[in-house]
């Protein structure tokens, strides 16, 4: 199973392009992106792009990455990973948050692990992930400032990929693989698995004051996933149902509730969608085969961010929509955008 995995990571980890000179991007300020970017040794280095500077992570000595990003205050959170050894195949990983450029590692040698969300409540900051300790197991992790918690898991492999915290609650998003390699959506909180109906997946949570909102699918009758918005616990579906559709982000503002994801059309092609308060608005200029979204409002703009998923172990934005307008990534290996 090890070589599986380290297979499937190498192909993540794979780019082209010459050096980039750390230039301004063409894009409002607010918009925090983080990825890679080769250096002249052809080394990945863990990159933050905010507002019009280019920030290097790491000095470059080994490949790394930037794969989560989010903004409290003045304070800016990057998760991501380095290698242990410089251009070594099969090299072991090391998991590091970096707070406003500061690094801690989360952890350090392990087979493969990768960190891809971030949250911080109060003085408190979790980031959603996952470990390989061993050649056979891959842990769904959550570190709270610091201490890694394994979440509950009945299969081999456990990865959570969204964290949402709010109170003395944490909630957590993501999946489990069985031998068979079939997949399970998961939600956790406060570190146990929750019932879910059949057919029943959730993919992200929001809190906003009291109210706890998570977008995700029922499955119906016919065998189609429901985009579903649950506030509450009470279930609003966003389609008919009468073709597949995804949703992988809410985000809630006042009154507004966003959801981000996309319809399949008559043609069979993924079309980018943004319900606002249950009204679907289609979005153009997106690539057809991505299957990951997410979506922000920031001074009554709203931003939503196309990703196409190259594995389980990774992601890359390809698209980044302000107010319906197609904006520049200039080429970017952008693996996660953040609007505050």
């Amino acid at each position: 199973m090890k070589n599986i995995f380290y297979i499937v990571f190498f192909a993540v980890m794979l780019g082209c392009g010459e050096d980039a000179p750390e230039e301004a991007l063409a894009l409002s300020r607010g918009v925090y992106m983080v990825g890679y970017e080769k250096n002249v040794k052809d080394i990945n280095v863990a990159m933050l792009w905010k507002d019009d500077v280019a920030y290097r992570l790491s000095d470059g000595g080994y490949h790394s990455q930037a794969s989560a990003v989010y903004v409290s205050g003045s304070d800016v959170y990057v998760a991501g990973y380095e290698d242990n050894e410089q251009q070594v195949e099969n090299s072991l990983k090391n998991v590091i948050l970096w707070k406003n450029n500061a690094s801690q590692y989360l952890c350090k040698e392990m087979y493969l692990a990768l960190p891809f969300s971030i949250c911080v409540s109060g003085n408190d900051v979790y980031v959603a992930g996952y470990e390989n300790i061993s050649a056979s197991n891959v842990y769904a992790t959550l570190w709270k400032n610091g201490k890694a918690q394994h979440l509950s898991s009945e299969n081999p492999i456990a990865i959570a990929e969204h964290v949402c915290a709010v109170g003395g609650d944490v909630y957590a998003t993501g999946f489990e693989m069985d031998v068979h390699t079939t997949t399970y959506r998961r939600l956790w909180k406060n570190g146990e698995v929750q019932p879910l109906n059949d057919g029943t997946g959730i993919v992200s949570v929001y809190t906003s004051g009291s109210d706890v909102y998570m977008a995700g699918y029922e499955t119906n009758a016919a065998g189609n996933q429901v985009p579903t918005l649950w506030k509450n616990g009470a279930a609003q579906p966003l389609s008919s149902g009468s073709s597949k559709s995804v949703v992988s982000s809410v985000c809630v503002v006042g009154s507004d509730v966003y959801v981000a994801g996309y319809e399949t059309n008559a043609a069979g092609n993924q079309v980018p969608t943004l319900w606002k308060n249950g009204t679907a608005h289609r979005l153009s200029g997106g690539d057809s085969k991505a299957d990951v979204y997410s979506v922000y409002v920031s001074g009554g703009d709203v931003y939503v961010a196309e990703y196409t998923t190259i594995s389980v172990f990774g992601k890359t934005a390809k698209t980044l929509w302000k107010n319906g307008v197609v904006q520049d990534l200039q080429g970017r290996n952008i693996t996660c955008v953040f609007v505050k």
